[in-house]
């Protein structure tokens, strides 16, 4: 029920929830660890990729295809719990939305970074079908959903 989407198709309804940045996720002993993540440093390590499909490129490679640059992939998985636990345990790092990282970090199993380009934000978005727009334990459910998520804004961390 909530998703990176910029357009809704029709039938859908969507509210946003927040605004979201990424950043870069290693393990607290990772040699990368120390010291600042430039450009050049990032491209040379491993990373994991969360990927449902499993094929696709990722917004940091469109980014990095733009400047003509590429990222070694080690790893694709199928979604960032899989991931940030394969990182805790591994020279693998992986760039995901600040909200998941922040709590990853907070386990103090994780240093977290700013990628070192330019990947702007994104929106998080609550969506559901129209059909049930006015089902009333649908509405509690988005209600509760839009009040739990209401400081989650990267923006403003």
């Amino acid at each position: 029920m909530v998703a990176l989407i910029d357009e809704a198709p029709a039938g859908i309804r969507r509210r946003r929830l927040y605004d979201e940045k990424l950043v870069t996720l290693m393990r607290t002993d990772h040699p990368a660890a120390v010291g600042k993540l430039t450009l050049d440093r990032f491209l040379a390590l491993e990373h994991i990729v969360v990927s449902v499909t499993g094929a696709g490129a990722a917004p940091v490679d469109e980014v990095l295809a733009r400047m003509g640059r590429k990222r070694r992939v080690k790893l694709r998985v199928p979604n960032f719990f899989a991931a940030v636990e394969i990182a805790a345990c591994s020279n693998l790092i992986i760039t995901l939305p600040s909200s998941l990282a922040r709590s990853a970090a907070d386990m103090m199993r994780f240093v977290s970074r700013p990628p070192p380009l330019d990947l702007g934000s994104f929106t998080m978005s609550l969506v559901w079908h129209a059909r049930q727009q006015d089902t009333p334990r649908h509405i509690w459910l988005r209600r509760a959903i839009v009040a739990a998520t209401a400081d989650m804004s990267s923006a403003d961390r």
